[in-house]
């Protein structure tokens, strides 16, 4: 789930951001003086880094709670609330290979060939892919990411 989160977040932030252009654009045309023009630039800029800042946060701690509830379920007597995790990621991991195999192999038709393949691959990034993510973390850009929220918050700002 974090994998699509993120995806969302970062297309609604580069949406954001081309807003912010537009109004950037609107600020040069009707705002004359120069340092008025700066000061809303420069809050504008600072208002999408903070609201960037906000959606890792948000971002991070869904992870963690996902971390949490993995370390809640090994504290479980019973074996199958310890391993659920592992089962449900082995089955997501086993059916998208399996159905890159069938694409493979399988004859489909031409009027269904588009539906088909963007069925696959939102099942293979929203699937798959999220639970890579969930065991060994996304990317180096998170863990820099989490290096500047941590400055952040040590910091106060």
């Amino acid at each position: 789930m974090a994998g699509v989160l993120s995806g969302l977040w970062e297309g609604l932030v580069k949406a954001i951001g081309g807003a912010i252009g537009s109004i950037g654009d609107a600020i040069d045309k009707n705002v004359t003086n120069k340092e008025e023009k700066m000061k809303l630039k420069n809050e504008i800029e600072q208002a999408l880094k903070q609201f960037e800042l906000e959606a890792q946060a948000m971002i991070l701690e869904d992870r963690k709670s996902a971390r949490e509830m993995q370390i809640a379920a090994l504290a479980q007597g019973d074996k199958f609330s310890k391993r659920f995790t592992y089962y449900l990621a082995t089955g997501v991991i086993a059916a998208a290979i399996g159905a890159g195999a069938v694409l493979m192999f399988a004859d489909i038709p031409l009027e269904n060939k588009r539906l088909v393949e963007m069925f696959f691959d939102i099942f293979l990034f929203a699937g798959a892919i999220t639970v890579i993510q969930f065991f060994f973390g996304s990317s180096s850009g998170s863990a820099n990411k989490q290096k500047v929220l941590d400055s952040m918050a040590i910091n106060g700002k």
